[in-house]
């Protein structure tokens, strides 16, 4: 089983300086592989952005809009709704086979892996799940958004046309919820939960 990436202790959020990010973050080899393809693909294509950090690379899970005031509420229904739906999920293999850029209106556009349209149902399953256990705390009529998974590799003033890469692909076998310093580049772990065997 490979090792997941080791976060950073926490100090408790205090929001605007950080924002909380759910995510499927990479085993320590994908991870370098990942950053030796997202450097590889700055030279190629003359690309100035920087890369993320090794432990920062993951797939982020989107989180409804919670109570945030204190915002330990808003932590602690995350915590409830991650620590039941981990109880139902098995690990699941996450595969991405092309690179592109996203577009918004910044001029400044992240550079991302993704994967074929409709692959990736493992965790396209746990975005659904994690959306229906977050039905039960606040009220919303809507279903779960649409939710492309990706892999955000660096922020680039330059834009890519998506193209083919060679696959890259690990195990999920946990979710981790982080506090991101604003700004800073700096993840403070506040949970993990290891999927069911």
């Amino acid at each position: 089983m490979n090792k997941q990436l080791a976060l950073f202790e926490i100090p408790q959020p205090h929001l605007p300086k950080y924002s909380l990010v759910l995510a499927a973050f990479l085993d320590h080899d994908t991870g370098k592989q990942v950053y030796r393809l997202g450097n590889s693909l700055c030279e190629m294509y003359e690309l100035c952005g920087r890369m993320r950090p090794i432990s920062h690379l993951h797939v982020s899970l989107p989180l409804p809009r919670l109570p945030g005031n204190p915002p330990e509420i808003a932590v602690e229904i995350i915590r409830r709704v991650c620590k039941a739906v981990a109880t139902v999920t098995c690990p699941f293999e996450i595969k991405f086979d092309r690179v592109m850029s996203f577009q918004r209106g910044s001029g400044n556009y992240p550079l991302v892996l993704v994967g074929d349209d409709h692959g990736n149902d493992g965790v396209r399953n746990l975005h659904r799940l994690l959306w229906a256990e977050f039905a039960k705390y606040i009220s919303t009529n809507s279903p779960a958004p649409g939710f492309v998974p990706h892999l955000t590799l660096l922020y680039d003033k330059q834009q890519l046309d998506p193209r083919g890469i060679k696959p890259v692909s690990w195990t999920v076998r946990e979710i981790v919820l982080v506090a991101s310093e604003v700004g800073a580049t700096k993840y403070h772990g506040l949970g993990r939960w290891a999927f069911c065997a």
